[in-house]
């Protein structure tokens, strides 16, 4: 729910087909690891086509594509 946007430590990840998912993290969670627990809870077979991208709040056509190495912070 909404009380998701406000928690510490909560990422929300917006899919293509309209659903939204979840995410606690840490300090050490990477891109990487948000897209291999979202393979496994979505069972998807290949992970090679994904990727998680950031959307600017106020423009929308802007997207920038995270590393995998990268952090959640």
């Amino acid at each position: 729910g909404n009380s998701l946007l406000f928690m510490p430590n909560v990422l929300k990840v917006y899919l293509e087909n309209g659903q939204t998912k979840a995410f606690k993290f840490e300090k050490k969670t990477t891109v990487k690891d948000i897209i291999l627990t979202l393979k496994e809870k979505l069972s998807i077979n290949s992970i090679e086509h994904f990727a998680l991208a950031l959307e600017e709040q106020y423009n929308i056509a802007k997207l920038y594509l995270l590393h995998e190495e990268e952090l959640i912070e």
